[in-house]
């Protein structure tokens, strides 16, 4: 799942031309910080923390922006921003902008005066952010700025921001640096303010279904030993597969201090009555999978012969669906 959803590792990164671009579009002087690296990281040379990065990059952000299309209405069915008086002379921040996938559905969410400030760890996630905006949203460009920035560590004053998205992030980061951004959210996003946070479940029994005709288990073989290695690859990868289950994400967000939250499921479920959002989620479904498979073949968690039975499998399914979680915060 960038990104868009889905995401990601966090490192320093200095790349002057690409990060005066991206300074260049930064139109509120409040917003205006260091170009000092976190967000989704995706580089020339992947870290390991970001599981999706171990083939293509080129093929990866394009996912990341199919990604985006795919679950949006899943992502936006049940968050209605009209109820949250957003203070919206701030700007609303995105954590982990990637190439900017799910930015034009936050900024349709919000007041058509709000602007997103959006950052990220990777200068070429900056440059292909900014471009992607201006190239397929030009209507958007004076809505949006991004910039390199930690968020562990943010270059913004207190209460500075109006609200924030983070979507498919926290699941690529220990938990202790998971807590460190959600401490800085909770300092930089203004009383009264929202935060929108969508992340991975990833438990095999639990939140997932991929069944075939007369299969009597939630999940066909061969997709379950491949849940599990991506599983164990992204725990090995530091990362925390579950982060988006309930009780971890209550556990988070009460060391932190958040109190007026409501967590929600977010489901993906498609099946026959809809043939052919079946089949797009399962082509969805297997571009997210073949950005893992590198790695997991390398590492010796799967062979490229048993994916091929994987790939048949999801293609065959009637009925494919996926639970991740979805909080809402208030900040108090």
């Amino acid at each position: 799942m960038t990104k868009d959803a889905p995401i990601f590792v966090f490192s320093l990164f200095l790349v002057i031309t690409q990060a005066g671009i991206a300074s260049a579009m930064i139109s509120d002087p409040k917003c205006v910080g260091a170009m000092n690296a976190i967000g989704q990281t995706m580089t020339d040379q992947p870290h390991k923390k970001y599981i999706h990065a171990a083939g293509d990059l080129t093929i990866e952000r394009q996912r990341l922006k199919d990604q985006a299309e795919m679950l949006r209405a899943d992502i936006w069915r049940n968050v209605d921003l009209s109820h949250h008086a957003l203070a919206t002379q701030f700007p609303f921040l995105e954590v982990g902008a990637g190439v900017a996938g799910q930015t034009p559905h936050l900024l349709a969410a919000l007041p058509a005066q709000a602007k997103v400030i959006g950052i990220d760890v990777d200068a070429n996630q900056i440059a292909h952010a900014v471009e992607n905006i201006r190239r397929e949203h030009p209507d958007l460009v004076n809505r949006t700025s991004f910039e390199m920035m930690d968020a562990k560590q943010m270059q913004f004053a207190n209460a500075s921001m109006s609200g924030a998205y983070v979507s498919w992030v926290l699941e690529h980061m220990p938990r202790s640096e998971a807590i460190a951004v959600l401490k800085e959210l909770r300092r930089v996003v203004k009383k009264g303010g929202v935060i929108i946070i969508n992340e991975v479940h990833l438990d095999v029994g639990t939140s997932w279904i991929i069944k075939q005709p007369n299969q009597i288990d939630a999940v066909s073989p061969f997709s379950k030993r491949f849940l599990e290695a991506m599983i164990k690859e992204q725990q090995d990868s530091l990362g925390d597969p579950n982060v988006g289950s309930p009780e971890s994400m209550r556990d988070l967000l009460s060391q932190v201090g958040f109190h007026h939250f409501k967590y929600q499921r977010l489901v993906m479920h498609y099946d026959q009555n809809d043939p052919r959002t079946l089949d797009a989620y399962a082509h969805y479904l297997i571009a997210l999978w073949n950005s893992v498979l590198p790695d997991l073949i390398k590492s010796g968690k799967f062979t490229q012969a048993d994916y091929e039975h994987v790939k048949q499998e999801v293609l065959q399914s009637h009925t494919l669906r996926q639970e991740a979680g979805q909080v809402i915060i208030t900040v108090d």
